[in-house]
């Protein structure tokens, strides 16, 4: 037994200087990637449903809009075009039928990350039958381990 004290001793040791988890949460992201990728599923959750608290939770400060054919939105005009689509879940003349994100692809340099994805979105608006296939790019900012959205554009899909 006291042979091998001092190597559990040292594994502690190295495990602690280099910043590594002696244990973690099943459910606790183990890297930035993995932490991104909650918070996007997430985001997309919220966006979905027209979740605007949560939604104002996760974007940036500065945040900057920019739909395929508009104007650019700062974050305070695009928080509000959620409220205006939430009031339209509620008088039902906003439905979704299908509201599916994949392809989510990120790419990480320090605090910062890229994200695309595409969101196939169908159902209807003021009695009318809409249908999207979009690709999404957003930049992701890490700020005291919170990752929050600061940019967004987004193009249709053309097969």
């Amino acid at each position: 037994m006291k042979a091998i004290a001092p190597i559990i001793l040292a594994s502690i040791t190295v495990l602690f200087m280099t910043g590594l988890p002696i244990s973690a949460s099943p459910t606790a992201p183990t890297s930035d990637e993995e932490a991104l990728r909650l918070q996007v599923e997430r985001f997309s959750a919220a966006y979905e449903h027209a979740d605007v608290g949560t939604l104002a939770s996760m974007l940036d400060a500065n945040y900057v809009h920019m739909n395929n054919g508009s104007n650019r939105l700062n974050r305070n005009d695009w928080l509000d075009w959620n409220r205006h689509r939430y009031r339209q879940f509620r008088a039902g003349t906003l439905k979704l039928e299908q509201y599916d994100v994949s392809e989510i692809h990120i790419v990480l340099n320090g605090n910062v990350a890229i994200v695309t994805s595409r969101v196939r979105a169908s159902g209807t608006r003021d009695g009318e039958k809409f249908s999207s296939d979009i690709r999404l790019l957003s930049v992701w900012i890490n700020r005291d381990r919170i990752w929050k959205r600061a940019a967004f554009s987004d193009a249709s899909v053309r097969e």
